[in-house]
């Protein structure tokens, strides 16, 4: 009896061992279990912070972009503004061209009218002087005829010198007014030169443009050239010398050759564009050789760079 019972207390403690032993097992993985929620909830913690993190530089993202849209509507709101500036400038340079084109036209119209009144001149001119020669003679029969009575001989001895006409008068005293023109008109030299009368036109680069560095009249000079070839074809037996000059600026071989060039260009437009007579002209290039100012301030060098037309009558 005794035996069997402590054989009962034997299975008992071996049961309660077993039970402790499954007990300690199950808190172990409750403990595991624990754990493991507890670093998946910290993981959850952690994304979460960084899901706001990300919002937060999402919304700086935002805020940038609406300053830069904002900053690019301002430059293209400039943009325009410049663009309608440039149109309305366009538009001004547009009428200004359209008006200067008119003034152009206006002059070619009046020069157009010179040229018809000249005609009109020229032939009161020839009555006049048929008058004149007219009583001319009658003066030197009655001159004559005087002398035969008083038995003496008649010497008569005239002298005459080339006359600039009314109409190229006109054009000259106009061209003394344009801007970038000399005009002098030398008629003293006709008592000691056999009769010679010079009229020099100094055309600076404000009246008959070249290309920079280049040889080619550029057509803003066209309206110069047209007055200086209407006085030369209304003046009889007239001989023209074109001269070029430059300023010192560069080589000095190079603005002599650039000055001759220049001289020769000037003539071709006279003789292709206006008609008139090769044979009249002559050229000559100075280069920097014969300054009127001084080389040593921008004035005097833009006054240096110019073209002289000597016109010479007998």
């Amino acid at each position: 009896m005794e035996d069997r019972f402590r054989g009962t207390n034997e299975k008992r403690k071996a049961l309660e061992e077993a039970l402790i032993a499954l007990c300690l097992g199950k808190n172990e993985k409750i403990v595991f279990i624990q754990t493991e929620l507890l670093r998946e909830e910290n993981l959850i913690k952690e994304k979460d912070i960084g899901i706001t993190e990300l919002k937060a530089q999402a919304e700086n993202c935002k805020a940038a972009q609406k300053k830069i849209q904002a900053l690019l509507d301002e430059q293209e709101k400039d943009i325009q503004a410049k663009e309608l500036k440039i149109n309305e400038q366009v538009g001004l340079i547009s009428s200004q061209e359209r008006e200067k084109a008119g003034l152009v036209s206006k002059i070619d119209e009046y020069h157009a009218q010179i040229e018809k009144n000249d005609n009109a001149v020229a032939l009161i001119k020839k009555q006049k002087r048929g008058l004149i020669i007219a009583g001319g003679l009658i003066i030197l029969l009655a001159a004559a005829f005087a002398a035969w009575n008083c038995g003496k001989g008649l010497a008569v001895k005239q002298k005459t010198h080339a006359a600039v006409s009314s109409t190229a008068q006109a054009v000259i005293d106009e061209m003394k007014k344009q801007k970038g023109i000399t005009v002098e008109q030398n008629k003293d030299i006709a008592e000691n030169n056999e009769g010679e009368e010079r009229i020099t036109i100094t055309a600076q680069e404000e009246a008959i443009y070249f290309v920079l560095g280049k040889t080619e009249v550029k057509p803003q000079s066209a309206g110069t050239l047209k007055k200086i070839a209407m006085i030369i074809r209304k003046i009889p037996k007239v001989k023209v010398e074109i001269i070029g000059h430059t300023d010192n600026t560069g080589d000095k071989e190079f603005n002599r050759t650039l000055s001759v060039s220049r001289a020769k260009a000037v003539s071709a437009y006279f003789t292709e564009k206006e008609g008139l007579n090769p044979e009249m002209i002559t050229t000559e290039g100075y280069g920097a050789d014969k300054p009127i100012a001084s080389n040593n301030v921008p004035e005097g060098r833009v006054k240096n760079r110019r073209v002289e037309i000597v016109l010479k009558t007998e």
